[in-house]
């Protein structure tokens, strides 16, 4: 009777690691954060995207539903909305830090899930890494 290594059992049980994906959430939503940071110290707390004021704004202020269903300039932002309930929940001196947070965990939890993807598709871990960060160290714009 052939022996069999646990660890190969494991791997062919379709067992992907959920705690490697929650690991890698956290250094995707921290990598985001870090580069805001680094970008101006006070970003964090107090940088407010004009769009992300204004989806907070009509949360905190309209119905929550029309404001995810209204169209912003011919675009359906439904993520950015959906995202932006957490926002108007805090106080408004509150919704720069609140809004990047919020952020970085969305961040965070896309990473997990690509990491979850990339292993299911058979990819190695580490290029199931580098797919999963990838976007959270690329340069998002052209300066």
């Amino acid at each position: 009777m052939p022996r069999v290594r646990r660890d190969s059992a494991r791997r062919s049980s379709g067992s992907v690691g959920v705690g490697s994906a929650a690991a890698i959430g956290l250094v995707a939503g921290g990598i985001s954060l870090l580069r805001l940071w680094l970008g101006s110290s006070s970003s964090i707390t107090e940088n407010l995207w004009a769009e992300d004021g204004l989806f907070a704004l009509c949360s905190a202020k309209a119905n929550f539903l029309s404001c995810i269903v209204d169209p912003y300039a011919g675009y359906l932002h439904f993520t950015p909305r959906l995202l932006s309930a957490g926002t108007a929940l805090s106080p408004i001196s509150w919704w720069p830090l609140a809004s990047n947070v919020i952020a970085a965990i969305f961040v965070g939890v896309v990473a997990g899930f690509v990491w979850i993807l990339s292993r299911r598709a058979r990819i190695r871990a580490f290029g199931a890494l580098v797919v999963a960060l990838l976007p959270t160290v690329s340069p998002v714009s052209g300066r």
